[in-house]
């Protein structure tokens, strides 16, 4: 993201990359399609994580209130 807010497009960071001796997940060569759909994802997970709602909110009677899950029947 960095790379890319600073003006460098996906062929040049999967240059980068590959300069750098960086390789896939599946230990292949980067290319710029592979830099888009990280950098997409990464997008969309943030506009995600964004629009989750407050740890309390009211909608008329009901209130919803998210808690940290923890194992209840522990030995």
């Amino acid at each position: 993201m960095e790379l890319r807010s600073e003006g460098m497009g996906y062929k040049k960071i999967a240059e980068w990359l590959r300069s750098r001796g960086h390789k896939t997940v599946r230990g292949k060569r980067f290319f710029a399609n592979h830099v888009f759909s990280i950098l997409k994802r990464k997008r969309e997970r943030d506009e995600r994580l964004q629009s989750l709602p407050e740890d309390r909110f009211e909608i008329g009677p009901l209130r919803i209130e998210y808690v940290e899950r923890k194992l209840i029947n522990q030995v």
